[in-house]
């Protein structure tokens, strides 16, 4: 028993000593378009209160390449893969093809507004759109401008219509978004879990 507690001790030092690796910041949205101008860019699958559906994945170690010196504000550029940026409507299944970018504004006027903006352009066969997604909340929302520290929980953002995309012809679309949901890294707690089950393991073995 002795041993598989030390190991038990041992693992929980490590797991709380290891700095936390180059991780994509992975998330998962749901919405519905809100108002739509047609043109012959995409077909009738598409229109005002089709349900929409998508994910973002962002690099949570990319340098800030904002050179003006704003005081609470970030720039990043990333390369896809391993970033990405997809889009699910009707008939169509967008995914991004260049430089994924973001915006972020840590407002230090409590007059003004948090943001985080992504954009990236897109494209379904022939059909290309630019994809930007903007969530806007107030002066409290953000604490930093640093990538890993942006909450992405809808609740705390207060913009309705916080999605577009624009197609040529021209032919846009305004999206609402329904949810957003966090998919990596890991949470803290299934990374504890995952803990606990090797020292389970550790003991049986030491029973046998």
């Amino acid at each position: 028993m002795i041993p598989t507690l030390a190991t038990f001790a041992l693992l929980s030092i490590w797991a709380l000593a290891v700095p936390a690796r180059a991780a994509q910041i992975a998330v998962d949205f749901t919405g519905t378009v809100e108002s739509y101008y047609r043109s012959v860019a995409l077909d009738d699958s598409v229109g005002v209160g089709s349900l929409v559906s998508g994910s973002f994945s962002i690099d949570a170690d990319s340098p800030d390449l904002d050179g003006s010196g704003t005081p609470g504000y970030s720039y990043y550029a990333m390369a896809q893969p391993p970033s990405s940026f997809t889009l699910d409507v009707g008939n169509y299944h967008f995914v991004s093809n260049e430089i994924l970018s973001v915006n972020v504004t840590d407002a230090v006027d409590p007059s003004q507004m948090d943001s985080v903006g992504i954009d990236s352009l897109a494209a379904d066969g022939d059909v290309a759109t630019q994809l930007f997604l903007l969530l806007t909340g107030d002066y409290s929302v953000l604490s930093s401008t640093a990538l890993a520290a942006i909450p992405f929980d809808l609740s705390l953002w207060t913009n309705e219509h916080a999605m577009s995309a624009n197609f040529e012809h021209p032919a846009g679309m305004a999206i609402s978004l329904d949810s957003l949901q966090v998919t990596a890294p890991e949470p803290a707690p299934f990374a504890l879990l995952a803990l606990g089950l090797a020292a389970v393991a550790l003991a049986r073995r030491g029973r046998a």
